[in-house]
């Protein structure tokens, strides 16, 4: 299962960078986060609840092996036209 850290908030990672920038320590690595960790498949979920759109829109793919991970079938046409 993939979990990834989340920051919901816009401001709150620009708020992030300019602590970085004004703060930070050259050559450091800073990771940005907010103890708000979420299964990826549960986001996805969330943001098709958001937008009104049917968990059907969902589907699973195998990557690296035996990862499953979750991808929204796009419902528009791609800008090539595919």
């Amino acid at each position: 299962m993939n979990v990834r850290d989340w920051i919901i908030h816009v401001e709150d990672h620009c708020a992030a960078i300019v602590a970085v920038l004004f703060e930070g320590k050259l050559g450091s690595v800073h990771d940005f986060g907010c103890n708000s960790e979420m299964p990826n498949l549960e986001t996805v979920k969330l943001i098709l609840d958001r937008l009104g759109k049917p968990q059907s829109l969902i589907s699973f793919v195998t990557d690296r092996g035996s990862a499953t991970i979750a991808v929204m079938r796009s419902t528009h046409p791609s800008p090539s036209g595919n």
